[in-house]
């Protein structure tokens, strides 16, 4: 719970930053972002408001429940599981 806690305490420093990587992008921007270790969301938030589609993975449990909660994005534990290999 802590490591998700923090995510969420650095939330606004670390929406700045992603704001300043997807302005800083040359040409036109990202249609998809697909992020591992992915926390609580944020960059996703971020490029998702921009209307990317967006997909992410962490393995902190609260983090998905956070991610959801504070952004609306599911992520999952999972990189692979029974389902994605058929």
């Amino acid at each position: 719970m802590k490591d998700a806690e923090w995510h969420v305490s650095v939330e606004e420093r670390n929406t700045r930053w992603a704001t300043n990587l997807f302005n800083s992008l040359p040409g036109a921007a990202p249609k998809s972002v697909l992020e591992v270790g992915c926390g609580t969301g944020t960059l996703l938030a971020v490029a998702k408001y921009r209307g990317m589609k967006v997909k992410g993975y962490d393995t902190n449990p609260y983090a998905k429940g956070i991610s959801m909660e504070r952004h609306g994005i599911e992520i999952s534990s999972e990189l692979w599981s029974k389902d994605t290999l058929t």
